[in-house]
């Protein structure tokens, strides 16, 4: 056998190596777009960017703001201890603080409607930004907590407005059964309703969280 035919052999093998390489290089530009294509599209199912959940943060911290002292709450363990009482605020410190307040308004009572209003405006905002989390990528049940917390808040918040409203009657302001009753349905309303969108964000997680863990993890699981 002839060096020249064999010099030509070789030439031809490394062009077979070379289609081969193409080949496979081919192969797998194309896997790789098709399993690039179900992500995307799976993506832009959940377009709502993180802005929506600093926009949840924030909305969150609106709704706890309040125009008297936090109460503070005593743990359980402290409370069988025979403690901590002393220098905390109570529900009632937070009441008090509250009328010395808007007492030297002319109007106390609308005042307090007009606060207690913007807190309920608040929590509005709140739900609206929480259903708009639904939408956003990677929640997690930290969010289900803040709303959660915001509830708590918004609940405390309407029990002093209430508990104020009695207290200015008793001085002689002109205070209807109706304000009581427009505070009480007002707050339950709500609270209701960031609720059940606290439910439909927990819900979401646990959606998600399933539809992960069910993704096939390689090709031989497909």
């Amino acid at each position: 056998m002839s060096n020249k035919f064999v010099g030509s052999m070789r030439s031809v093998f490394r062009g077979l190596r070379g289609v081969r390489v193409i080949g496979v290089a081919s192969i797998a530009f194309i896997i790789g777009g098709c399993a690039v294509i179900p992500h995307n599209s799976q993506t832009s199912l959940r377009t709502a960017p993180v802005a929506e959940r600093d926009f949840l943060t924030q909305a969150v911290a609106e709704v706890k703001i309040a125009p008297w002292p936090k109460p503070q709450s005593v743990s359980f363990v402290t409370r069988i201890a025979g403690g901590g009482g002393e220098g905390r605020v109570t529900r009632s410190d937070a009441i008090d603080a509250y009328l010395i307040d808007i007492q030297n308004v002319s109007d106390p009572i609308r005042r307090l409607e007009s606060d207690a209003r913007a807190n309920l405006s608040a929590a509005a905002r709140l739900d609206h930004a929480a259903a708009n989390a639904l939408a956003a990528s990677r929640l997690s049940m930290n969010d289900v907590a803040l709303v959660e917390d915001a509830i708590m808040a918004l609940r405390e918040q309407g029990q002093i407005y209430t508990a104020s409203a009695k207290a200015l009657k008793k001085t002689g302001a002109l205070v209807s059964d109706a304000t009581f009753e427009m505070l009480r349905e007002e707050y339950r309303a709500t609270i209701k309703q960031l609720g059940k969108t606290a439910d439909l964000l927990a819900e979401q997680i646990e959606h998600d969280r399933s539809q992960t863990f069910a993704a096939p993890t390689s090709f031989t699981d497909l």
